[in-house]
């Protein structure tokens, strides 16, 4: 994890080399092809698995939906203030300790914004691009079976997601009387 945040965190490109083939790859646009197709292979399932799954039949719970829950201000501001400034960048890299240091003044746009991502339903495509950074398992540096995937999400994507759970919560939660 030290390697990633180590290149994450300094905009310099990640220059490994791998073993292909028996043949070792020093060119990082042919690695990451490797790891797409390595990550893409054993994240797959086969088409005959996907068509046995049997999902349950859901019903609603409550009468509340997205469309009805409203985020205030102060939902936005308590989770911009208590993101942590050391990790990693998030989309555009919107640095974490930007969003924490400006949480007052963002709180109004990013309310806004959530707001009509959860009236709408849609989450935006942007928010959902993850960058994906491999970490190393055990076992060769060289090999890229020796890797598995980390998605690194956008920050404010994050923040959609820890705001819309605390107001989701209180509803979603049995009440016992």
């Amino acid at each position: 994890m030290k390697l990633i945040n180590r290149y994450w965190n300094s905009g310099e490109p990640c220059n490994f080399s791998l073993i292909s083939n028996g043949k070792i790859i020093y060119d990082p646009y042919e690695n990451c092809n490797l790891f797409n197709t390595h990550f893409s292979s054993v994240s797959m399932l086969p088409d005959e698995k996907v068509r046995k799954v049997n999902l349950p039949n859901l019903s609603f719970i409550t009468d509340q939906r997205l469309q009805s829950l409203v985020v205030q201000l102060f939902d936005v501001y308590s989770v911009l203030s208590n993101l942590n400034p050391t990790t990693c960048k998030g989309f555009k890299n919107l640095a974490n300790h930007v969003l924490k240091s400006c949480s007052q003044s963002l709180a109004t746009p990013l309310s806004l914004l959530f707001n009509f991502i959860l009236a709408s339903e849609q989450f935006p495509l942007l928010c959902k691009i993850a960058s994906i950074l491999p970490l190393r398992k055990k076992g060769s540096h060289y090999d890229v079976t020796n890797y598995r995937p980390i998605a690194i999400l956008p920050s404010l994507s994050k923040c959609s997601k820890s705001v819309s759970i605390n107001i989701c919560t209180p509803i979603l939660t049995p009440t016992t009387s």
